[in-house]
């Protein structure tokens, strides 16, 4: 029988050094060189510990995302977050993973028991993604739901809730003019799926509140700075409330709002929606409508396992209930 100091004989090193290494301890560091030889001198051996052999037994997993999920961290920690979900609850269920461009769907690994798609896509999209995928067992991870999930189980969030959750703290704060500063829709989401939407039907349900308006412009904290610092320069009101889509926006707005020299919460108040981190690190901190996106990513790899042991014909939606983070903003 191999052992660890036969594998660390070969390698020339440590009987620690071999175990740090195939245990792949996060706080073990050592040279690329010596790793390679360490496990070079395994599979001559034919050395397997308890992790190597879950690994080789284990699920084959893709996630498939846009290339602009993982650019920035501040304006996609939305999708950052769901991401270190997913690769949480990979790593404790010992599954394989790796992560392909929605663009590239014509290098699909080959054996893959499962697949995640995150992010908002067209009909189309998500139709091409689903005939390159073929029988292959997959969940989708997003905020807006398709016309035909056809076979797909999907992790969401209620996007109503998250608007009335927000608008309510606004409201029983006492704002009565409240502005709305968005990220635009994709082209083809239906109206009933977006954000301003369910803000114009709130507004609807209590005519206490004005709507000063609805500004809409790209995803960001930049974006939501431009939107703000425009709407201000042009003579228009401070509202009493702003209700931004995402929590990237919310922080350009508060950003555009303290230079404009509005007391916030004094004289306005600020809402966003993700629940992303970023939003405790604003001047002042961000009141924000959770959608818990790490949970989110954990639930995607948890509904794909358990649809892959169980052969479950039939699709399941799990939808995540939003919920109110409040801090200095408000």
């Amino acid at each position: 029988m191999v052992t660890l100091d036969d594998v660390a004989k070969r390698a020339g090193v440590s009987r620690a050094a071999v175990s740090r290494t195939l245990n792949a301890d996060p706080s073990w560091t050592i040279p690329e060189a010596t790793r390679e030889r360490i496990l070079k001198a395994a599979s001559e051996l034919g050395y397997q510990n308890r992790r190597m052999r879950q690994a080789e037994n284990a699920n084959q997993i893709v996630i498939i995302h846009k290339d602009t999920h993982y650019q920035s961290r501040t304006d996609n920690s939305y999708y950052f977050s769901i991401r270190y979900g997913i690769e949480s609850a990979c790593h404790s269920e010992h599954v394989q993973f790796s992560f392909l461009l929605n663009t590239m769907l014509q290098e699909l690994p080959s054996g893959l028991d499962g697949a995640i798609i995150n992010g908002n896509y067209n009909e189309g999209q998500l139709e091409e993604i689903c005939q390159a995928l073929g029988s292959v067992p997959s969940v989708l991870v997003a905020a807006m739901k398709p016309e035909r999930l056809g076979g797909l189980d999907m992790v969401t969030f209620d996007v109503r809730e998250s608007v009335e959750i927000a608008m309510d703290h606004l409201r029983e704060k006492g704002c009565r003019k409240v502005l709305y500063v968005g990220g635009r829709d994709m082209e083809g989401t239906p109206t009933w799926r977006q954000k301003r939407w369910y803000y114009r039907s709130y507004l609807d349900r209590y005519p206490e509140l004005q709507g000063l308006g609805l500004i809409e412009g790209a995803y960001g904290s930049e974006s939501g700075y431009q939107m703000m610092r425009n709407w201000l320069q042009a003579g228009n009101p401070v509202p009493d409330g702003v209700f931004a889509s995402h929590d990237p926006i919310a922080v350009g707005a508060v950003r555009a709002l303290v230079e404009h020299g509005a007391s916030i919460p004094d004289q306005t108040k600020v809402v966003g929606v993700n629940g992303d981190d970023i939003g405790s690190l604003t001047v002042p901190p961000l009141t924000t409508v959770s959608v818990f996106t790490e949970d989110m990513g954990r639930e995607a790899v948890q509904t794909l396992l358990e649809r892959i042991r169980t052969r479950r014909k039939v699709p399941k939606r799990v939808i995540f209930q939003p919920q109110l983070i409040p801090r200095q903003s408000t």
